[in-house]
């Protein structure tokens, strides 16, 4: 059961991007973010990913110091279906979002923007932050890319 509502997500998806005439094997993947915010005093470099497939693996997460300390995390623990989801959570660097995610035959990618301060800007403070997602379940290698875009302040 576990592997079926993403199997099905996936299958539909490939499914319409041939109808299309897309024979890839790409489709976007639906997700849903779950939390966000900042995090003080806790310097996080380069950004990590960090997945959680099951309700063991989202209370480590959520708790193990000090890549993602749990004081940080505003609430309590989600509550996900890891029968058809599981969590993703993407930590270091600010002003970062996620837009998509990809599914491909091999790995799902995450796409994230990264929005960076362009000529003439004077950056006050610039936070570590994280952004906690919900993706559909699979066992396939999860990986992200960074795209990123310059605001100019002038």
């Amino acid at each position: 059961m576990r592997v079926a509502m993403p199997f099905v997500a996936l299958a539909l998806a490939i499914y319409v991007s041939v109808g299309r005439g897309e024979e890839t094997g790409i489709a976007d993947l639906p997700f849903e973010v779950l939390s966000g915010g900042r995090i003080t005093g806790l310097l996080i470099s380069p950004p990590q990913l960090r997945l959680a497939r099951d309700e063991i693996a989202l209370r480590t997460m959520w708790a193990e110091p000090p890549k993602v300390p749990s004081r940080y995390y505003p609430g309590s623990i989600p509550s996900v279906d890891f029968g058809h989801w599981m969590v993703v959570a993407f930590v270091g660097g600010s002003h970062y979002r996620i837009t998509q995610v990809i599914a491909r035959p091999d790995k799902v990618t995450l796409h994230i923007s990264h929005q960076v301060a362009g000529r003439d800007c004077v950056v006050v403070d610039a936070p570590q932050e994280y952004i906690i997602a919900k993706i559909p379940w699979t066992e396939k290698p999860i990986d992200f890319e960074i795209e990123t875009a310059v605001r100019d302040c002038l």
